[in-house]
């Protein structure tokens, strides 16, 4: 009875872990998809291939494009201000300065 108890513990936390791994996972992906195009999933020339194989007209396609450029331009604008967070804080606390050895 205590094997089938340990046994059971370890196929649950396996399961456990694998789905909380498989949920991190999808949300980092998604992450990821927001911040390189404003969530549109197109690029510039996905959409320029549109526009010439006569999906898309004209309008459809500027509109799409200040999507894609205002999604750019606001993952460049949070990176900057990450950097400069970071910048902040690094200058804030200065690296501490090693002893000097006296000459043996």
């Amino acid at each position: 009875m205590p094997y089938f108890t340990a046994l059971l513990l370890v196929v649950i936390l396996g399961a456990s872990f694998w789905l909380v791994r498989k949920y991190v996972l999808g949300w980092m992906k998604n992450d990821d998809d927001m911040g390189s195009g404003g969530g549109t999933g197109f690029s510039l020339a996905d959409l320029r291939q549109l526009h010439k194989s006569g999906k898309m007209t004209d309008e459809e396609f500027e509109r799409a494009k200040a999507q894609v450029v205002q999604g750019i331009q606001a993952a460049a604008a949070r990176q900057a201000a990450a950097a400069a967070a970071a910048q902040q804080r690094s200058s804030q606390f200065p690296p501490q300065q090693q002893p000097k050895r006296p000459p043996m």
